[in-house]
């Protein structure tokens, strides 16, 4: 339901905390109306942490504009929410539905975890530089030994 209150599927309140009353749906995370940023670099969520936590620092919030009001702000933080509403209304791992709904219908060769991309896939992976130098990943054309970035 695109406009149903996410907090439900999350199993807690997922507010922005300067619009407390008021819920967010997919609706708004899809259309970029939901009032999160993405802060400084927030959708990131460090190795041990969680998305709850991250979700926490008043930063990755809008407080000048609630979220429905119509007011479009990009935000990459908005795509890890969205996976965790769905891994949370199947019960499924985001990579492994992306791969059983997307990537397998499509005939893709292509995925989101390189532990489970094909030789090509992988071979074809972009790395996000900066000045010339990697900044983020980089598996240096192998398959990581962990599916998780420290």
């Amino acid at each position: 339901d695109l406009d149903r209150d996410v907090s439900d599927y999350l199993g807690w309140s997922f507010r922005n905390p300067a619009f407390a009353d008021r819920p967010i749906t997919l609706r708004q995370l899809l259309s970029h109306t939901s009032s999160l940023g993405d802060g400084d670099d927030a959708y990131v969520i460090p190795l041990g942490g969680s998305l709850r936590q991250s979700l926490a620092d008043p930063a990755v919030w809008d407080s000048a504009h609630g979220p429905g009001q119509g007011y479009f702000a990009y935000a990459n933080f908005n795509f890890p929410v969205i996976a965790s509403v769905m891994e949370m209304a199947t019960r499924e791992r985001f990579d492994m539905l992306m791969k059983r709904l997307v990537i397998g219908p499509l005939n893709l060769d292509a995925c989101f975890n390189g532990r489970t991309c094909t030789d090509a896939a992988l071979a074809r992976g972009v790395v996000l530089t900066q000045d010339g130098k990697p900044v983020r990943d980089d598996l240096g054309g192998k398959r990581p030994d962990c599916p998780v970035f420290a």
